[in-house]
């Protein structure tokens, strides 16, 4: 039975940070995140996947934009797991949530890895 540990260090000033590892020694997988919050609207965000039996690892990169309104994008950019993009919006009653994934790795199949549209509507 793999058993994980976590520490998690945030602090406010000079701004807003938060450092997190998670290790899995039975695994043999660590990871790694840093958060910032660029300012109210932005926030940045790295992590770092290791595993150390397998040797995958994985560098990834994304970002949080919030618009003064309901609206936010989101955006990912990894080394395995390829581009990612989600815009989550309201609209009256409506939530909506557009999303695609692209893999620039494979040039033969298809250049987006999935897309995806969800509505909801609240009474």
């Amino acid at each position: 039975m793999p058993v994980s540990t976590g520490l998690r260090y945030r602090a406010t000033q000079p701004f807003v940070f938060e450092v997190t590892n998670i290790v899995n020694p039975a695994m043999g997988h660590t990871s790694t995140a840093y958060t910032a919050a660029v300012n109210p609207l932005l926030t940045c965000s790295t992590r770092f996947d290791f595993n150390l039996y397998s040797y995958e690892s994985d560098l990834c990169i994304g970002a949080e934009w919030r618009n003064g309104g309901e609206g936010v994008v989101k955006g990912r950019l990894g080394f395995r797991q390829g581009l990612a993009l989600l815009f989550d919006g309201r609209y009256r009653n409506a939530l909506f949530s557009f999303g695609l994934v692209v893999d620039a790795h494979q040039r033969t199949n298809a250049f987006f890895r999935s897309i995806g549209l969800q509505i909801q509507y609240i009474i």
